[in-house]
């Protein structure tokens, strides 16, 4: 059984079927990637609200008062003092934040409002909801800053 050699012709047709496919593919995978690449900076109050939380359940507070207004910053000094001994327990302990819903407008919009939970791991392995957290999320000339009230200000 001999094979038949291919012609130059032949060869030259696939290499541009290659050619055109390999465009093809290009031209898709290139509006898909930057969808996902813009759909990743829409998220970003989402992502300034989870650091946000994680700085301020596992007792970093001048991190949690860096990404939140003046008068923010002012209820997180409040809630650190009132933590006291308990932040130890805090940065070590099985603690995390889980975002329940949120509320993001349109990307012209410069207020967005995240809700979540903090979650505590008890000694059964459960998780257990420790406390709520309302978030309201401003954008400014800086960036994405926090608004938060502790739930405590109302003590002061």
């Amino acid at each position: 059984m001999t094979r038949k050699k291919k012609s130059k012709r032949n060869r030259r047709r696939w290499q541009i079927r290659f050619f055109k496919l390999t465009l093809f593919i290009l031209a898709i995978a290139l509006p898909c990637v930057w969808l996902v690449g813009r759909g990743k900076s829409e998220s970003e109050p989402m992502r300034v609200s989870r650091l946000f939380a994680d700085h301020l359940i596992h007792a970093r507070y001048d991190e949690a008062c860096a990404m939140a207004t003046p008068c923010s910053a002012d209820d997180i000094a409040f809630y650190a003092d009132w933590v006291g001994e308990q932040s130890h327990e805090m940065i070590n302990g099985n603690i995390r934040f889980k975002i329940t819903h949120a509320q993001l407008l349109m990307p012209a919009d410069t207020t967005n409002i995240v809700q979540g939970k903090v979650l505590v791991m008890n000694e059964l392995g459960e998780e257990k909801v420790l406390h709520y957290l309302d978030l309201k999320i401003i954008y400014t000339d800086d960036g994405w800053i926090v608004d938060y009230v502790s739930p405590l200000s109302m003590w002061k």
